[in-house]
This record gives C-alpha cells, structure tokens and sequence, in this order.
C-alpha cells in the first residue's frame, strides 16, 4: 500500500448530515483493498489544538469501509452531531488529516489531508 496524500476540501453543513464517501488509490491509480484497515480523523481549528473539535474513527463508526474487498471509506456525522458543534456564525475552517492503519497493524500512513469548511445552520431540524 503506497498512498501519496491528497488535499481534499469538505464542506459540513450544522444541522445536516455530513456523509463524505472517498476512494483512496496508490500512485499508480489502482484502487487499494482496503479490507481489514482501520482509520482516524481528527478535525481542529488550529492544528497546535489538543482537543479536537471532533474525531472521527472506524471504532466511533464516524469511518465506515465498503464494497466488496473494501475499496471506498465513508465519513460520517449525524444531523445531531453537527448541531451540536460550535461553529463562528460567519462559518470557519477545521484542520483535519486522515490516518489509515494497514490490516497488519503495522503500517501507518496519511491518506489525504485539507480543511473543512463549516456552514452554520439558520433552520433548526424539525422535532
């Protein structure tokens, strides 16, 4: 598994569903197996921050990997999750990097890395 890291820009809307699906390939364009990889996502506002604004992991179920011989992760915050983020009414950028640990539990690599852009919500989700 060869992963160059990839600049991706997310855009989370506060009180949607934020469901990012992403393919990783080597550098040569094949699509990886990614059966058995485990991966973490970390999103700061500054990245010298300690405590992230949140962490997505395959544990947490914020990263699901799909397909058959897994080849495509999905990101994933539910409606009440990015309702409960605390975002500058004027919208603001997290920081976030992508770590993708081999099924060996060996390897550890950035798989992509950029910022999100986060919307503040005007509509409330109904009740």
């Amino acid at each position: 598994m060869t992963i160059r890291p990839a600049n991706i820009v997310f855009w989370l809307y506060q009180y949607a569903t934020f469901t990012e699906p992403v393919t990783l390939k080597n550098s040569d364009g094949t699509v990886i197996d990614l059966t058995g990889c485990t991966a973490a996502l970390d999103a700061r506002r500054d990245i010298t921050d300690v405590d992230p604004v949140f962490r997505l992991t395959t544990e947490n179920g914020g990263i699901t990997i799909v397909g058959s011989a897994p080849r495509t992760m999905q990101l994933n915050l539910n409606a009440t999750s990015t309702g409960n983020l605390d975002i500058d009414p004027d919208g603001e950028c997290f920081y976030y990097d992508l770590l993708l640990k081999s099924a060996d539990g060996v390897t550890v690599q950035r798989s992509f890395q950029g910022v999100i852009v986060a919307m503040p919500g005007v509509t409330r989700p109904p009740t």
